[in-house]
């Protein structure tokens, strides 16, 4: 049986590129965003979270990643 990837949202696909566990970015957010939350951003399109949430996470992008990260680059 061949194993399938998940569906993955652009933010899901950033993480996957640069291998960081959602859980460290649960970690890189001060616990701001739950693993649930960062979860529901990975693999489900549709979902758009609150401002704080998306500002907590491309905080955390910015000063662990690339300091270039913006909204466009995975909600837009």
């Amino acid at each position: 049986m061949l194993w399938q990837e998940k569906a993955k949202t652009k933010l899901g696909k950033f993480l996957h590129k640069y291998d960081i566990p959602q859980s460290e970015l649960h970690k890189w957010t001060n616990k701001y965003v739950s693993q649930t939350m960062i979860s529901r951003m990975c693999v489900e399109k549709e979902y758009t979270p609150t401002t704080d949430k998306v500002n907590a996470i491309l905080k955390a992008l910015r000063k662990y990643v690339d300091n270039d990260v913006t909204y466009e680059d995975f909600w837009m």
